[in-house]
C-alpha cells in the first residue's frame, strides 16, 4: 500500500516546516514541495 503525507503550514513566515519535512523525507521515495513566496534557510 502507497502511503503519503501532507504537511500544511497556516502560519506566517518560519514555522518549522522545512525541519518537520526533512525528518518525514527519509522515510518516501519522493517529495514535492510548493511555496506560495520568498523563504530563508531552506533545509531540503
Amino acid at each position: 500500500m502507497k502511503k503519503s503525507l501532507i504537511l500544511v503550514g497556516t502560519q506566517w513566515g518560519d514555522e518549522g516546516k522545512g525541519k518537520i519535512v526533512d525528518y518525514f523525507s527519509q522515510k518516501f521515495d519522493a517529495v514535492c514541495r510548493f511555496q506560495g513566496g520568498p523563504n530563508a534557510g531552506h533545509t531540503i
